[in-house]
């Protein structure tokens, strides 16, 4: 306020204040603020965006479009302008014309993660589960497990169906080692050798089941292999193979 006092045109302390009152939840004078940025600063994209954010958050979307489809005019590589629109028309179900900016947003930068996640959105409205599960799992990668990428992976596991893996119809899902619980490996599904035996359960060719096991001090006679073996071989009904020594 102190530099707008001395300058009231000052479009740096005009776009502070207007990010102060959106901090604030105070939208219709934020958007004065930015309004009175751009009059001598038309050509600063970043302001055009802020200006849509701000039109978004008031529900005025027609208007909020347009202002973002202006920061794109000025700098056609503006990520968060390419996202939020794409979001935007996703919203409103225009699809064709969402996926195009997504693209965009992502040949720029294959590792920015809120285009991967409103791509999988995308892709998960279009019926293209598999795809959209390909997004979310880089998106939760990259983003170390955000919440709300999960959540929206968690919405496309229960809406899976059935699709064409290399021309064959599968009901099933394709799984990193990660989400088998094998390993931290989540870069791509499990590649078994050509020779693995066609049709044989993944838990058998893989090998035995790993327990993991942790023991309270009151069950010292479990603090070894055999004292396990008996524990186990109780509580399932199965006979216990003792080593031969």
């Amino acid at each position: 306020k102190d530099a707008l006092r001395q300058d009231s045109a000052n479009a740096e302390a005009l776009y502070r204040l207007s990010v102060l009152n959106a901090q604030r939840g105070r939208f219709d004078a934020a958007l004065q603020f930015a309004d009175r940025a751009l009059v001598g600063n038309p050509g600063v994209a970043q302001l055009h965006f802020h200006r849509a954010e701000l039109l978004r958050a008031l529900r005025r979307v027609e208007a909020s479009l347009e202002a973002y489809r202006r920061a794109l005019a000025i700098d056609p590589n503006h990520l968060e302008a390419l996202n939020n629109l794409a979001d935007s028309l996703t919203a409103m179900e225009r699809t064709s014309d969402a996926l195009p900016l997504l693209e965009r947003a992502l040949a720029l930068n294959p590792d920015y993660v809120p285009a991967l996640n409103n791509r999988a959105n995308l892709l998960q409205l279009l019926g293209r589960t598999a795809d959209a599960l390909q997004d979310f799992d880089r998106a939760a990668a990259l983003s170390q497990g955000h919440p709300y990428v999960l959540f929206n992976r968690a919405g496309a596991l229960m809406t899976l169906k059935r699709a064409k893996i290399r021309g064959v119809e599968s009901y099933s899902m394709v799984c990193s080692e990660k989400e088998l619980g094998l390993s931290e490996e989540h870069e791509g599904i499990i590649l078994l050798p050509s020779h693995a035996p066609v049709g044989m359960p993944l838990a058998e060719y893989m090998g035995d089941v790993v327990f993991e096991v942790k023991i309270n001090p009151n069950m010292a006679r479990n603090a070894n292999i055999l004292g396990l073996a008996r524990e186990v071989a109780a509580l399932t009904g199965r006979p216990l193979r003792a080593p031969d020594y």
